[in-house]
């Protein structure tokens, strides 16, 4: 068949100077001096009869042989009775009979067809295609399109009045698009042993098939040969089948129990994505699952890996929806976002863990506890990305590596814990830094406090590690150096940023979506490179530096100048530093000696300083 549509574009190459013309009800286009196709019609073939077609055409008092039918040609034609076609025709395009209506009729071709494009008889109603005998090429039994010896179905009419086809003996192949869809009567399909091989698409879209048994482990399924029959009920698979190829089954949105045959090894990308199932049994021996290979499964309430399955792809089992408890059992590698938009997740075990890849917890709203297990050592970025329901994070004992952004947009988790023994991190006040506290890692998204004043070891600000927190202030300290990308991304509360003399890197996105920005303090004379604060902070905001000097080289960057207001910063609340000091913490008080949780510009407070020595300062001053 493949073949055979090379053939009908080697024909199809002398149709650069063609003409068109119309004879009787149908179109033609030269092909050559003296021949012709039969091609499309803008205003649509009706009532084609018999007569209709003849071997040869006259125009312009020239004879043509029609030898031809082209692409879509009789594309949503209607036929009016059987067609028995020119005995000259010897190649037909691709897609010439799609979405053809021939109810009860049938095509005859001559011994002389040789080639036959791709998805021909697609959503063609036809009942019956007939081979002449001795077709070199083609053969045709019981109005079924084969090869010229049988061993490969080409063409199931979809318009054969049969429910229930088992495979013929005699044939080991079933080529491409042979099922596809459009099939009006068939329900019930049975592939023997016989079959060696299912091509790419070979049901493709065939939504009246509710009865699927395949019944070798030998004959070869390719990808996407199943996809889209979303009226299968029931599927059996043989025993020992070892791979189950991309796309090979997906769709089946009808299909509610799925018994994975033991033998099966491995399941491709999408092999079962956008299933309807409710229970998945999977076999002892599989070892991998692909990517995507159960995504958007929106009715499975729970999976239960076997023991020996190690690695799931990314977005495995994303979006479904539905899916409330997993037990990895034995994975060692759970890819990206493999549980990515599962609302309903409550629950999640596993025994061997190594690896959790970027996102894997992505938008599990409904996630309220998770300890990292200790044998994990890899976590990836945004592991729990607006995983708003949760409220218990602890760090395992062995986790060696995060990723940028581990929980941002955790609106509900006020604090994060550190499993005991861990080499690698630490956690102070509910926030996560690395081992010797110079970087901070992550902020908790459903921290109560507004005003964060960093620790004076922090040298470095992670990407993504305030992103989408409840923060309002932000007080840095005089050694900080780094601020890397979106670190104070979509903090929609964020008003106050106090950087610190020793800033010298702020990447350019790291305060993306900060709308609420009024106040920004920089104690570094020189502009730091790169930084973009938004359209409204820069209107909205005040830029605050230590120097007439500074004010005039911050005015002069193309980033920083762009900033409506400039002020010189004076004594008071933005001293919070004393040399050979840090501070610990800022806390604040109403004249009247009452704390005060929030701090607004052109208030007169009482600023409580606690120091590294264990001294304390405290002293009236207006909030700027």
């Amino acid at each position: 068949m493949k073949k055979a549509i090379l053939l009908l574009f080697a024909t199809c190459a002398f149709s650069v100077m063609a003409e068109s013309f119309t004879v009787g009800k149908l179109n033609y286009e030269t092909t050559s001096e003296n021949t012709v196709a039969i091609v499309y019609s803008d205003e649509g073939y009706a009532d084609l009869k018999n007569s209709d077609f003849s071997s040869t055409v006259v125009n312009n008092e020239v004879t043509y042989t029609v030898t031809e039918i082209g692409e879509y040609a009789f594309e949503e034609a209607v036929f009016s009775e059987s067609i028995v076609f020119p005995e000259t025709i010897t190649a037909i395009g691709d897609c010439a009979f799609s979405w053809a209506e021939a109810y009860d009729v049938e095509f005859t071709f001559s011994k002389a067809l040789a080639s036959v494009g791709g998805s021909c008889f697609d959503c063609c109603t036809v009942a019956a295609i007939n081979i002449e005998e001795g077709n070199p090429v083609f053969a045709s039994e019981d109005g079924i399109l084969y090869s010229a010896d049988k061993k490969t179905l080409l063409v199931f009419p979809p318009g054969k009045n049969v429910t229930q086809f088992t495979i013929p003996s005699f044939v080991e192949q079933l080529y491409e698009g042979s099922f596809q869809s459009g099939q009006e009567y068939l329900v019930d399909v049975t592939i023997p042993s016989s079959v060696k091989s299912v091509d790419a698409y070979a049901f493709y879209n065939n939504s009246t098939l509710t009865t699927l048994a395949i019944e070798s482990s030998n004959t070869e399924l390719s990808e996407s040969a199943f996809m889209g029959c979303e009226g299968i009920t029931s599927l059996s698979l043989p025993a020992g089948l070892k791979t189950i190829p991309r796309n090979c089954f997906f769709d089946l949105c009808a299909l509610e129990e799925l018994v994975i045959p033991e033998g099966v090894e491995s399941i491709g990308q999408s092999a079962f994505g956008f299933g309807g199932f409710k229970n998945i049994s999977f076999p002892s021996t599989l070892k991998e699952i692909g990517m995507q290979a159960f995504a958007n499964c929106e009715a499975l309430p729970s999976v239960a890996l076997s023991g020996s399955v190690t690695k799931i792809g990314d977005n495995c089992f994303s979006s479904c929806t539905a899916l409330a408890s997993v037990n990895l059992n034995n994975v060692t590698e759970v890819g990206e976002f493999a549980f990515s938009d599962c609302s309903s997740l409550t629950n999640v075990e596993s025994n061997k863990l190594e690896t959790i890849g970027a996102s894997a917890f992505y938008r599990c709203t409904s996630l309220e506890n998770y300890v990292i297990p200790e044998t994990v050592k890899s976590v990836g970025s945004t592991l729990f990305f607006n995983a708003t329901g949760l409220k218990t994070l602890v760090i395992g004992s062995n986790v060696e590596t995060i990723g940028a952004g581990l929980c941002t947009g955790t609106s509900s988790l006020a604090a994060i814990e550190l499993a005991e023994g861990n080499a690698n991190f630490a956690v102070v006040d509910g926030i996560l830094y690395n081992k010797d506290m110079t970087t901070l890692v992550a902020y908790p998204g459903g921290r109560v406090e507004t005003t964060y004043t960093l620790p004076e070891t922090v040298t470095v600000i992670d990407a993504q590690a305030i992103r989408n927190t409840s923060i309002e202030h932000f007080i840095s300290n005089s050694n900080l150096t780094s601020v890397n990308a979106m670190a104070f991304a979509q903090n929609a509360n964020l008003k106050t940023v106090r950087l610190g003399e020793n800033v010298t890197a702020i990447a350019g996105n790291a305060f993306n979506v900060c709308n609420a920005i009024t106040d920004v303090y920089c104690f570094n004379p020189v502009p730091v490179a790169g930084v973009n604060f938004t359209e409204k902070a820069y209107s909205n905001g005040t830029l605050y530096l230590p120097s007439n000097e500074a004010i005039e080289a911050y005015k002069a960057d193309a980033n920083w100048g762009k900033f409506a207001n400039f002020s010189l910063i004076s004594d008071g609340i933005d001293n919070v530093s004393v040399t050979g000091k840090s501070v610990i913490s800022v806390v604040y008080y109403n004249l009247a000696g009452q704390p005060v949780p929030t701090v607004n510009s052109g208030d007169v407070v009482i600023e409580l300083c606690k120091y590294s020595d264990g001294t304390v300062s405290r002293k009236k001053v207006i909030v700027r």
